[in-house]
């Protein structure tokens, strides 16, 4: 998990701190190499509104809940409202939080409807994402 991080790190670099850290050939070669193919996602999920037929494709880089709030945010377009957190549809149709040890366990290229629903005490929304059966 650490040598994760790190590697993250590393590619998140730009140019001129990898020539200051490695010297100039080797600071460019290095750059050079890491940004030369792009760095495939750590998951794939496809989402759609309740009864739509056109899925989004939402790529993280990471398995954290910021990184799944900030992309369905983008995709239905929630930027300006808040969310008071993202739920899950699971067994007998509860509805339990999704944590980053949630998302770690997604299947990749899973399919989910997404609802959201704005919550009575506050002035943001709650999404729900239902799996595909």
């Amino acid at each position: 998990m650490v040598l994760a991080s790190l590697a993250s790190d590393i590619v998140q670099l730009n140019r001129d701190d990898l020539i200051q850290i490695c010297g100039v050939a080797d600071g460019i070669r290095l750059y050079n190499t890491l940004h030369s193919r792009t760095i495939p996602p750590k998951l794939t999920i496809y989402v759609a509104s309740s009864g739509d037929q056109a899925f989004h494709a939402v790529y993280l880089e990471t398995f954290s809940v910021q990184d799944l709030l900030q992309k369905l945010k983008d995709v239905f377009r929630l930027q300006k409202e808040t969310v008071n957190g993202i739920y899950m549809m699971g067994p007998s149709g509860i509805h339990f939080h999704i944590t980053d040890m949630v998302i770690q366990n997604m299947s990749n290229d899973s399919i989910y409807y997404c609802d959201t629903n704005k919550d009575h005490s506050s002035t943001g929304y709650s999404i729900y994402l239902k799996p595909q059966q």
